[in-house]
């Protein structure tokens, strides 16, 4: 289920502003890499050519983001404008696993906070992605940091039950069909505060980690400047893993360049 989209006036925080959002997504990266550093060196065996990879990491990630001109700030002028500016700029499309990637970075290291292991499948790596690769790679690692936030405090609210090794992990699942790519969580919330459900887990405690209306409203207005969906599903299955949130991103192979519009394609379609 989704909430509609609503305007309202008192919309803040990070995902509503004006400011790039590819910025903060860049932020994360260049903090997991200087975490890995700082990691590196607490080895008495130094490995000099590990360290210069992460650190050249970091350089060409800052590069490419500078050149695509992501660290500009976006015009006033209107929501509709700027995605008609996005939609015109001669951009490269970026591949579905350099973005993959490019999130994954950033989210094993906050999942780790967590005590949480984060496993992945495997991208392939002829199907490109339109949109902005460093804002869709942001709402990928938000829907993972929120749902390992909440997944972490749910097992340390029962330290005494015995919880299977699986429930330690955060599977990102991939499916892939014709013209897009469906990215699964499985969660012990649903994100979407206007997701009710009062039968699937009587303790509403795990409710608090949603995200606010104005967060998730900002959510989705993200991912629709990119022409991607998120669906939130009950699975019935364990408390511990009882919904699915998908994101859905249109892809193309080289020669097939136009992602198709499908706004008009329910997620319900190929989702479990």
């Amino acid at each position: 289920m989704n909430s509609p989209l609503q305007s309202s006036n008192h919309l803040t925080g990070d995902l509503c502003s004006e400011e790039n959002i590819a910025f903060l997504m860049l932020t994360e990266v260049l903090r997991a890499r200087s975490l890995d550093i700082l990691e590196s060196l607490k080895n008495p065996q130094l490995n000099v050519t590990h360290l210069r990879r992460l650190a050249l990491n970091m350089s060409l990630s800052a590069e490419d983001l500078i050149r695509s001109a992501g660290l500009l700030k976006r015009s006033a002028t209107g929501t509709s404008i700027n995605q008609s500016q996005r939609a015109t700029a001669s951009q490269e499309p970026a591949s579905l696993h350099s973005i993959l990637d490019l999130c994954l970075i950033a989210a094993r290291n906050r999942l780790s906070e967590f005590n949480i292991e984060l496993v992945s499948d495997t991208a392939p790596r002829d199907l490109f992605v339109g949109g902005n690769p460093w804002e869709i790679a942001y709402a990928l690692f938000l829907l993972l940091r929120d749902t390992a936030r909440a997944q972490a405090h749910s097992l340390h609210r029962a330290p005494a039950k015995q919880h299977p090794e699986a429930e330690g992990k955060i599977r990102l699942e991939l499916e892939i069909a014709e013209g897009f790519v469906d990215i699964c969580i499985p969660a012990v919330i649903a994100l979407d505060p206007s997701y009710l459900d009062n039968t699937a887990n009587p303790d509403s405690s795990n409710a608090n980690h949603n995200m606010s209306h104005a967060e998730w409203f900002c959510f989705r207005r993200l991912l629709e400047a990119n022409n991607a969906l998120v669906n939130v599903q009950l699975t019935g299955g364990s408390p511990e893993q009882c919904y699915r949130i998908t994101l859905r991103l249109p892809t193309f192979q080289p020669g097939h360049e136009e992602p198709i519009d499908f706004f008009t394609v329910s997620l319900n379609s190929v989702s479990p």
